[in-house]
């Protein structure tokens, strides 16, 4: 058993019971008191973006990718960008929503995934945040957490997220950020709904 509980379960029985083990005389019960009413917090704004659309297909890694994901790409609400390796962008697989796309796909030890959303959310009583690092020259936040290397930033009106995770803790691809940079220096826009405008 684990010692906390150990210990908690140790002081609830002897609150309980007397040295002797007897039960203690217990108190009158208490009627339940009802639940205070508590008024639900007005839900905040959604705020959606209008992203620029780029008129320039990376053509070379569009065709790289499986017939499926290009045919999803059409349904992107935001421009796509992908790693353009040609061992990633063959392995891709490509998913959209009302605000969103995600990008996912193994090469070996390695799984990179990427997604892009048009939404926000507006915290007036939270101060901005501005990122330390850098990715793809602009302003960007840079994680490390239990073998997962991420780099989130805003390009084009779009928040986009790129995460490493690798099999084999050892792997340097996912210590630090040196890796996570080369692959975002990689990226590629393959397309999307806003496309053809």
């Amino acid at each position: 058993m684990n010692g906390l509980r150990a210990v908690g379960f140790s002081l609830l029985f002897l609150t309980a019971c007397g040295e002797s083990g007897e039960a203690l005389e217990r108190l009158p019960h208490e009627p339940p008191r009802a639940p205070e009413k508590v008024a639900p917090k007005a839900a905040r704004p959604a705020l959606i973006q209008t992203p620029s659309w780029s008129s320039s297909i990376d053509v070379p890694s569009a065709k790289e990718l499986s017939d499926r994901a290009r045919s999803e790409l059409a349904h992107s609400p935001v421009p796509v960008l992908v790693v353009a390796e040609a061992k990633l962008l063959r392995a891709a697989i490509l998913t959209t929503g009302p605000h969103w796309y995600a990008v996912a796909a193994k090469d070996g030890g390695l799984t990179v995934a990427l997604h892009g959303t048009r939404l926000a959310y507006d915290y007036p009583e939270i101060p901005t945040a501005h990122g330390r690092s850098t990715v793809r020259g602009r302003p960007a936040f840079f994680t490390e957490n239990e073998g997962i290397v991420s780099a989130s930033w805003v390009e084009n009106g779009v928040a986009y997220a790129l995460d490493l995770e690798c099999f084999d803790r050892h792997d340097a691809r996912c210590h630090g950020a040196e890796y996570l940079l080369t692959l975002a220096e990689k990226l590629r826009y393959v397309g999307g709904e806003g496309s053809a405008r």
